[in-house]
């Protein structure tokens, strides 16, 4: 997978990506689907 738009982001680990996200509240959940081509 590459991450090539948006915000950044860098790959931490086997299948473990870090990013930056805004405007979600403390201790909310967040689900997130990668769209692979």
């Amino acid at each position: 997978m590459e991450w090539t738009e948006g915000r950044g982001a860098r790959n931490v680990g086997t299948d473990v990506w870090e990013w930056e996200m805004e405007r979600v509240p403390a201790g909310q959940t967040v689900g997130f689907k990668p769209l692979t081509m």
